[in-house]
């Protein structure tokens, strides 16, 4: 079970006593409440596990926001994915990586050009750049 129906199940079962083993008319009550509550301590613990992945993801979004480095962005945007993990950082991550793949032949291309003495190559690049 989700998180707030063990809770309530083991308030419930605590607001009438029965987490003393003694008020129980079932055998398997102490056992039952036990087990129920061991649930809750696991499904907290998930929960802030969670909380803490979401907070490490984002911060690390924020940091690659002004970076130019695909390999990390795409690590971190697989590992949101994989995690389900989404806000609003991370879109524009997402957003940043294309325009980062879509560039990077450019840039290649240009850098290979500031060597040249290519005049011709020179001038179809700029006019490309003016598209």
């Amino acid at each position: 079970g989700d998180l707030p129906a063990v809770t309530a199940a083991v308030d419930a079962a605590t607001k009438e006593g029965l987490d003393k083993e003694p008020n129980w008319l079932f055998a398997e009550g102490p056992r039952l409440l036990a087990l129920a509550q061991r649930r809750q301590a696991q499904l907290v613990a998930e929960r802030d596990a969670a909380a803490a992945l979401e907070a490490e993801l984002e911060v690390k979004a924020k940091e690659l926001l002004t970076s130019s480095d695909l390999e990390a962005t795409q690590a971190l945007l697989a590992r949101a994915e994989a995690y389900a993990v989404r806000s609003k950082t991370l879109d524009e991550l997402k957003e940043r990586a294309a325009s980062i793949e879509q560039q990077r032949p450019l840039r290649s291309w240009l850098t290979g050009l500031l060597a040249s003495d290519d005049v011709v190559e020179l001038r179809r690049a700029v006019g490309q750049l003016k598209k």
